[in-house]
């Protein structure tokens, strides 16, 4: 038994090979449940070959809500549920095509929309229980088919549909499937003036930000709701408040119908969404065959939206009107962690006072058991004792900001197709300065070093590192309610454990030890042990020297270290690593949407260091094998990853499209302006000389987009002209007439479209209103835009506008409508509308780039009028 204690020590062998195993086994096992789980045979009422085929109707072809293919959508999905109300009495099915909606965006204009929303209630058991709200929207963007934005959240309600109406649940559920949410959530703007919208308090939201994988728990607005994920409802979870955290400050630019039902409707509910790959968002590859996991991302997001609406429908704690905001996360794919942030708090408040409270005790404690002579604590050794933690994470810190310098300068979108190998880099540079900081200087400098104390003083000032971190995440808990930090609390009080553990261990040593005298300093080490000067298979990468006490016995004689690195290293790398492989999957293809590289880096930057951080104390004893793989790995994928192209088919860069075409008042065309805007980069040097009808540079006129910060947007003249229809000859017929010095009437009807807008140049709007339906006022400052959405074709509208007669009594203006359709997105229905220069995009793009839409409407064809 001695043999193997003594084998067990704090020693090169035995801490490296723990340390491999330690990190290997984390690793394992957040990588092999970060993944889709096979579809079982016993689906528990749901049917995934019934779903998968429906998704398939759904994502034949684009289908936005001014495409003839989105009638056909509508007309399938409205088939399938009625079939399931011919079946059950306590199912109701209406086609809303009642309900319209004005709203004010703050960004400057009004919106009138007419919503063809498809609305199903379940009636419960219990009429007093009040209703839970499942949505989903059946549109998409005019370029792409829409499979996971949002054909899966589609198909996943029709089998909700027809799971609740064979298993009555206690209370009602509603099914808003609803249409127009792509262009500005307008669709569940429309649900909310409708009389079913007054019975629900509570909704699970399905929708799709990217392309399939694990769908995850995007939003939550309390504790309540986000229960109906936890206690085993949902047997695979994917859920952490970061993503929360990310989209309240704005770091994901996407909008989803959780935004409406909560700020407008008032209820409490919850945000299911696709987030990994979001290069195919909004583009063709958001198809069934680019979608990862096919089936098996279908069947999570049914499987989760199942034991969710269960629990919702059944259980009262489920809802609450109390709005306690949560932290969540999940832990292996398997358990859903959830408390409230003020308990959070509170736990924090008493850690930041308690355990310093406890750990000055131990010190003093330790120290008045020790004998010392007042010099000892000015000895260059026990100087750098104390400062070498700090000395080494700055040292850290600093290489990793040179190393996102050189990513940014050298190849700043490398992340957008290699974020793995990125973290990689990051993770071993922080791992070699840890180690040459700790190490060499005890070496050059000749130190005769006890190992255990220099790792109980490396954990002692870990514990006061993380204790400040501790002080800024509850700072930002209590006035930002950022809950993603939650795993600074977990690492201090580990680290503190850890701590604690070695000082218990020498309490406990000093008070077993009797009759042993005072040291001088001179000999507090007797010389080197025999037969340590030969190199051999265990000898660390740095040479260290072995040394014998004498008096105190600080041989390595227990195995306390092994617990001290079970409780310092394992917690706070599993929930760092499972925060790792969120971000990794969301945000590095944020770029194309205007993210700052430099702050996707410098997350990246940072969750590496705190992955091995932990590691410190035992990076005394680590074998310089490991440290020649590290190296040759930090070198081999940082040199790849400078020279490598960023993107490829599989990741491709978005390119926004669309086309401008000026007409005078008889309709003729007197300017056709084709758009591509993205990455100055590549847009600019490969994207425009790969277009025949962009050959001529010179022609090409180059600016900032706003839309995507850092995005630039060239256009040009082309004779690629647009037709809207079969005739092809007329866009829209409009009048403009004054009915009163502060107010104008526009008559406008579009050929072969549902969405035309009226721009207004010299007034600001203080109201408007469409002839049919209530007017509303406009916000204070005025808008200047009006967008006006059509159930019905071709769209016809008359809309009367007041603005300030003080002012100027001219108005002036712009008339616009826009198309869609184009031949090769439309196959199998027939629209006669073609728009030739996408086409040619499509056809001549290289094949690492894709067309995304730059507005709703891939034409827009503009008329000036002035009254």
């Amino acid at each position: 038994m001695s043999q193997i204690l003594n084998a067990l020590r704090f020693r090169t062998i035995p801490n490296t090979v723990l340390v491999c195993l330690v990190y290997i086994a984390i690793f394992a096992a957040v990588f092999s449940t970060d993944r889709l789980h096979d579809i079982p045979r016993d689906q528990k009422g749901l049917n995934i070959t019934e779903a998968y085929a429906d998704l398939h109707q759904i994502a034949a072809r684009p289908h936005h809500y001014n495409s003839h293919a989105n009638d056909i959508v509508h007309e399938f999905i409205l088939s399938r549920v009625r079939e399931v109300e011919s079946e059950y009495e306590h199912v109701k099915v209406i086609e809303d095509l009642e309900s319209d909606a004005y709203s004010m965006d703050p960004r400057g204009y009004g919106i009138y929309f007419q919503g063809t929303n498809i609305l199903i209630k379940i009636d419960g058991t219990d009429d007093e229980a009040g209703a839970v709200l499942f949505s989903a929207h059946y549109d998409c963007v005019s370029t792409a088919p829409g499979a996971t934005d949002d054909g899966m959240g589609v198909a996943t309600l029709i089998q909700l549909v027809e799971y609740f109406a064979a298993h009555r649940p206690r209370r009602t559920a509603v099914f808003n499937i609803n249409n127009g949410e792509e262009d500005w959530l307008n669709g569940a703007v429309a649900f909310l003036r409708h009389p079913w919208s007054n019975l629900t308090d509570t909704f699970l939201n399905l929708e799709g930000a990217s392309s399939g994988g694990r769908p995850l728990l995007f939003r939550v607005t309390s504790t309540a709701p986000i229960l109906s994920f936890a206690h085993g409802h949902v047997p695979h979870p994917h859920a952490n408040v970061l993503s929360a955290d990310a989209f309240s400050r704005g770091t994901v630019r996407s909008g989803t119908d959780y935004s409406v039902y909560t700020e407008q409707g008032g209820m409490e509910g919850l945000d299911l969404a696709f987030y990994r790959g979001r290069s195919k968002y909004h583009t063709k590859y958001d198809s069934i065959p680019y979608t990862e996991g096919q089936e098996k991302a279908l069947w999570a997001m049914m499987e989760a939206a199942r034991g969710s609406g269960i629990a919702l429908l059944s259980e009262d704690r489920t809802h609450s009107r109390s709005a306690v905001s949560p932290v969540y996360f999940d832990l292996f794919g398997n358990v859903l962690i959830v408390f409230p942030k003020s308990a959070l708090f509170t736990f924090n408040i008493v850690l930041l006072i308690v355990a310093p409270l406890a750990t000055g005790l131990l010190i003093f404690c330790e120290r008045s058991m020790r004998v010392r002579h007042a010099t000892d604590l000015w000895t260059l050794q026990n100087i750098w004792t104390h400062a070498q933690f700090w000395v080494a994470m700055v040292a850290t810190l600093a290489l990793e900001v040179a190393l996102v310098a050189g990513y940014l300068g050298l190849n700043p979108l490398i992340i957008y197709s290699e974020p793995y190998m990125v973290m990689l880099t990051c993770m071993a540079l922080a791992y070699l300065s840890w180690l040459i900081v700790l190490v060499a200087p005890r070496t050059l400098l000749k130190m005769d070093t006890d190992l255990e104390l220099q790792k109980e003083a490396i954990l002692l000032h870990m514990y006061i590192f993380t204790w400040f971190l501790l002080v800024g995440a509850t700072v930002a808990l209590d006035q930002a309610g950022i809950g993603a930090l939650y795993f600074v609390s977990a690492w201090n009080t580990v680290t503190f454990l850890a701590w604690s553990v070695g000082a218990i261990q020498e309490l406990v040593t000093l008070r077993m030890q009797r009759g042993y005298d005072p040291i001088e300093e001179h000999d507090e080490v007797s010389d080197q042990a025999p037969g340590t000067n030969e190199p051999n298979e265990a000898t660390p990468l740095i040479r260290r020297e072995r040394i014998i006490y004498v008096g105190a016995d600080h041989e390595p004689a227990s195995l306390w270290w092994i617990l001290q690195l079970a409780l310092a290293v394992p917690l706070p790398v599993v929930l760092v690593a499972h925060i790792a492989l969120l971000v990794l999957g969301a945000l590095p293809q944020t770029l194309a949407d205007g993210n700052s590289a430099l702050f996707v880096y410098a997350a990246v930057a940072i969750l590496s260091t705190v992955i091995i951080t932990p590691l410190a104390p035992f990076s005394l004893n680590i074998h310089r094998s490991v440290t020649y793989v590290v190296a040759l790995t930090f070198v081999v994928c940082t040199a790849y990853a400078w020279v490598a192209f960023p993107f490829s088919e599989m990741a491709p860069l978005k390119v926004y499209f669309q086309q401008r075409i000026y007409i005078d008042s008889t309709g003729s065309i007197y300017n056709a302006t084709t758009i591509l805007a993205g990455h100055p980069r590549y847009v600019r040097s490969q994207v425009l000389p790969a277009l025949p009808s962009a050959t001529d540079t010179s022609a090409i006129d180059c600016s900032d987009y706003p839309a995507v910060p850092g995005a630039v947007l060239c256009s040009w003249t082309s004779d690629l002209f647009p037709t809207p229809s079969f005739d092809g000859t007329t866009w829209f017929n409009y009048s403009v007439e004054r009915t009163s010095p502060s107010s104008v009437r526009f008559n406008i009807s579009g050929e072969n479209t549902r969405n035309c807008r009226i721009y207004i140049g010299n007034h600001d709007i203080d109201h408007f209103a469409v002839e049919g339906g209530e007017g509303n006022t406009a916000k204070a400052e005025g808008v200047r835009e009006l967008r006006l959405w059509s159930r019905t074709w071709p769209l016809n509208f008359t809309v009367d506008v007041s603005h300030d007669a003080a002012k100027d009594g001219l108005l002036s203006g712009q008339i616009a409508c826009q198309w869609v359709e184009y031949e090769s997105a439309s196959t199998g229905v027939s629209t006669g509308g073609k728009i030739p220069a996408i086409e040619e995009a499509l056809a001549f793009l290289p094949k690492w780039s894709v067309l995304t839409k730059a507005s709703d409407g891939l034409v827009e064809v503009l008329l000036d009028f002035s009254v």
